[in-house]
């Protein structure tokens, strides 16, 4: 995951003096390694397939078996032990989120010229404005706090 994250920076900093690559990041919850057709000729995700095929496929990532450690990691690039979310979900009553004295992903994007959007669960805490995404480097969310 923290390997991914410093990837897909450092190509993104080597391009920089070009024109710089979009980028597109899928989380998809729950989405096994067979679970798509580059994998298991069973399955169709042929617009998945699509997408892979003129991308990078990150598969040598660690991600853990509920959403907000797995998110905690790929937007701070730490294991979630040291963000403090490595128990589980946040539920709708707690008081906490991602620390925000970590600068994380879009917010390192946002230095490098990129616009941010995000369209999905953000599930890293709403509690105060400050949790928010479109205080953690998004320009625009559209979707869910907490789990759909």
């Amino acid at each position: 995951m923290i390997q991914a994250f410093f990837v897909i920076l450092s190509s993104v900093a080597r391009c920089a003096t070009k024109r710089a690559p979009n980028i597109l990041l899928i989380v998809a919850d729950d989405l096994g390694y067979n679970d798509v057709s580059w994998h298991n000729p069973n399955i169709k995700t042929p617009n998945l397939a699509k997408l892979a095929k003129s991308g990078i496929i990150l598969e040598q990532s660690y991600v853990l078996p509920v959403c907000t450690p797995t998110r905690s990691a790929l937007m701070s690039g730490r294991y979630p032990i040291h963000t403090g979310r490595q128990h589980g979900v946040l539920s709708p009553e707690e008081p906490r989120g991602l620390l925000t004295n970590l600068t994380i992903l879009p917010q390192h994007l946002k230095q490098l010229g990129y616009s941010t959007h995000m369209v999905g669960k953000w599930h890293l805490g709403f509690c105060n404005q400050s949790y928010l995404p479109t205080r953690r480097g998004f320009d625009s969310f559209y979707g869910y706090y907490t789990g759909a």
